[in-house]
């Protein structure tokens, strides 16, 4: 009968280790992916919201806080695409199987530019949903 000393089944238990290791970045990649999908969705409707509450009929009609809801929707248009580029470059990294500094440094980017946008649309939509301005909009034409 053969018995596994020691430091085999410590090399056993590594290959193990890195084989769940590649399943998780596996994982990783497919959310990824699948987010960038989500995310270019979620760009689109914003470009239509904006499409229709960025224009001079609106503003005309609802001044100031016509224009804040402009800025809302361009604000979500923006961070639709910078949390895409965020998920994209992660794929770099956890699909190839091999870091990619450059690729994470390029999600960190766009991480902190994620965060400033985040604020810029936060602070254009407190008016509109916490301060009630939202209620006054109008959108008849």
């Amino acid at each position: 009968r053969k018995t596994l000393d020691l430091d085999k089944i410590e090399e056993i238990k590594a290959v193990a280790g890195h084989s769940n290791i590649r399943k998780t970045e596996i994982t990783e990649c497919v959310f990824n992916a699948h987010f960038s999908a989500q995310l270019l969705g979620r760009a689109i409707l914003a470009i239509n919201a904006g499409a229709k509450d960025c224009n001079e009929f609106n503003f005309k009609i609802n001044g100031e806080v016509g224009q804040k809801v402009c800025a809302v929707d361009l604000g979500g248009v923006i961070g639709s695409f910078v949390s895409m580029g965020q998920f994209l470059s992660a794929l770099s990294s956890k699909c190839s199987g091999k870091p990619d500094v450059h690729a994470d440094c390029t999600s960190a980017a766009f991480n902190v530019i994620a965060a400033v946008d985040a604020l810029a649309v936060v602070g254009a939509s407190f008016p509109l949903t916490c301060g009630g301005e939202g209620s006054q909009v109008d959108y008849k034409e």
